[in-house]
């Protein structure tokens, strides 16, 4: 940020580096930031009225993520779209102010489990002064509310420096730098339970994205009202105020049962797979009512999408052989969607 606001300021701040010089230093920056930092990894997991989509965050760097004072922020974006791409869930999303949406105006609390899109995970520390109230200024600060900033690979609470670098404000949540209550994992896992709202394709998005200046904090330097400090507004405001994505992952689930709106429109589709139990090399026969477009796709047991078959224009009977290679032995999902709705067939793969 401050890099981008120098390069774009040149002539009014008397700056002698030329434009070229600043993309080379932020080219580098970037690469050395970006799928390099952090990982995120997206485990879906059904159950009988919800579906809980867990999220990991682990730190590959050798020091709190995101690191030095507490103006930094960073924040998962959680965005999971029907078939029709509808969003059906979002929770981290942000303004053109940068601000994130929904975010509690004190500070965000930690969680582990979120049920609703205005609960957003944010990690970040949060300073008060001698009177336990919320301070952005650092000479008023006396202690963390909230740290939850993920800690390095081995970090524990038993090492003799804890006391100044501590976590603060997690609520007890259990798989913070945890697993299997063991520390220095270096790691934290957020679940967000949803309502699937009906079958279908889920596509999950999460991204981890990253400040260098939280708005709150940039509000407090400006009320300082110094020529510096109202200059510094102005050029801010000139910014784009996204932020950084550190990191990306995507997933493919499935809702495999047929209730509701759908099971109308396919109780008279079929879809059978023979032989069952097969070594990989399968004939998918299917009945459609109508002529639509349709995609067969095979999923593991908590709804991973595996690969997919086919996708093209089908008449109304039809069969479709396919060898699944690469899948090991075990009991699999194969998946028929239609414009009508989505079936499921149980198959078993032996090797």
């Amino acid at each position: 940020m401050m890099l981008t606001m120098l390069k774009n300021n040149i002539d009014s701040l008397g700056v002698t580096a030329s434009a070229a010089q600043f993309d080379s230093t932020i080219g580098r920056i970037d690469a050395n930031f970006f799928n390099k930092t952090a990982l995120l990894d997206i485990d879906v997991i059904p159950g009988s009225d919800s579906i809980d989509i867990k999220v990991q965050t682990t730190n590959l760097t050798g020091h709190k993520l995101p690191t030095g004072i507490p103006f930094r922020r960073m924040w998962i974006h959680l965005k999971v779209m029907n078939s029709n791409n509808e969003i059906i869930f979002e929770s981290g999303k942000w303004g053109s102010d940068g601000e994130v949406i929904g975010h509690n105006t004190t500070f965000e609390p930690h969680y582990d489990i979120i049920r609703a899109q205005d609960e957003i995970q944010i990690y970040e520390g949060v300073l008060v002064d001698v009177n336990g109230q919320v301070t952005q200024t650092l000479l008023r600060a006396a202690d963390y509310i909230k740290d939850n900033r993920i800690p390095p690979a081995g970090f524990t609470t038993s090492h003799i420096s804890y006391d100044s670098v501590k976590i603060a404000g997690i609520n007890g949540d259990e798989n913070f730098n945890k697993l299997a209550n063991v520390e220095g994992t270096g790691s934290d896992v957020v679940t967000y339970r949803i309502d699937p709202v009906a079958n279908g394709e889920l596509t999950i998005t999460a991204e981890l994205c990253y400040q260098t200046m939280k708005p709150a904090a940039i509000q407090n330097l400006v009320s300082v009202g110094s020529p510096e400090s109202i200059k510094f507004l102005e050029m801010w405001q000139n910014e784009d105020h996204s932020p950084s994505i550190i990191t990306s992952k995507s997933e493919t689930f499935v809702v495999t049962s047929t209730k509701g709106e759908n099971e109308q429109a396919v109780k008279d589709e079929f879809i059978n797979i023979y032989p069952n139990p097969s070594k990989g090399d399968m004939t998918v026969s299917f009945q459609l009512n109508t002529t639509q477009n349709v995609e067969i796709s095979l999923f593991n047991p908590i709804g991973k999408k595996l690969k997919t078959s086919c996708q093209e224009l089908l008449i109304r009977e039809n069969k479709v052989s396919t060898l699944i290679q690469n899948i090991s032995t075990g009991v699999y999902f194969l998946v028929m969607k239609s414009e009508s709705g989505v079936k499921s067939v149980k198959v078993a793969i032996v090797r």
